[in-house]
């Protein structure tokens, strides 16, 4: 996922965050270019060779990132409604009863259905799509369960 950076100072230099769809990190693209990370944090000179310092924190539900510019935040995406984080991370109610491997699927599950929430699909696209996710991911639960018991009660 490619998202902008507007920033007036860069005149008509392009700046961009690219967000990888599942795994992996964050990239920042300055006039098509990689820009280098360096102590935590990635550097570009503005048009009149003054420094902009860009920071990126992990925003945990979300996929996107918050990008922070010379220690300010700057919002570059609409941020998730309260009812779409309850809704994405209903899958980790698993842990409650599925312990350890509940809790591992649920936050798959999350980080997926956050993915899918970047999205510009329509909001019924992404409620269908992110439930398709959540019973995939109770279904694989399920199945693993079933076969860890049969291997186990077999050993015995």
């Amino acid at each position: 996922m490619e998202l902008p950076i507007n920033l007036p100072e860069l005149e008509d230099n392009t700046l961009k965050l690219i967000v990888p769809r599942v795994m992996g990190k964050p990239k920042v693209m300055y006039n098509g270019r990689e820009v280098q990370k360096q102590n935590n944090r990635f550097s570009i000179s503005n048009g009149s060779g003054q420094p902009i310092l860009i920071t990126l924190k992990n925003n945990y539900l979300d996929s996107v990132p918050k990008v922070f510019i010379n220690d300010q935040e700057k919002q570059i995406v609409k941020p998730l409604k309260w009812y779409e984080y309850i809704w994405m991370g209903l899958p980790i109610l698993m842990a409650l009863q599925g312990g350890i491997l509940g809790a591992l699927l649920g936050f798959v599950a999350i980080r997926l259905n956050s993915i899918i929430f970047r999205n510009d699909k329509s909001q019924v696209v992404k409620y269908l799509t992110t439930l398709g996710v959540n019973v995939l991911i109770v279904t694989l639960y399920l199945v693993v369960v079933v076969l860890l018991s049969v291997v186990l009660n077999r050993n015995k």
